[in-house]
């Protein structure tokens, strides 16, 4: 009886590092999604966090390796703003943007 419980709880053992090693695989496949370039749904998440200036912005999308020119990430950030309209504040002769979190 003893030798059977042993054998099962090994099998369900090998069964559970299968199935982790799968699960660490893929957020992996996923963080080249997000790495595709600026997306809206990044700067909204970044400006519900906290305010931020665009050159802030923009520092933490070159920190990601982003595969565009300068002029480029400036004009598509540029549009996003535009387009989302986020909150803006002049603190100590800079400009902030930020977003109030829904609910």
């Amino acid at each position: 009886m003893k030798c059977s419980t042993v054998a099962l709880k090994r099998k369900l053992e090998s069964e559970d590092v299968s199935s982790k090693k799968s699960r660490t695989e893929s957020p992996g496949a996923s963080g080249k999604a997000t790495s595709a370039g600026i997306t809206e749904e990044a700067i909204r998440r970044y400006l519900m966090r906290k305010p931020m200036t665009a050159k802030e912005l923009l520092k933490k999308f070159k920190s990601k390796k982003v595969n565009m020119s300068k002029e480029e990430m400036t004009s598509t950030l540029t549009k996003y703003l535009k387009k989302i309209q986020p909150e803006k504040k002049t603190i100590n002769k800079k400009m902030y943007f930020s977003l109030k979190k829904d609910g």
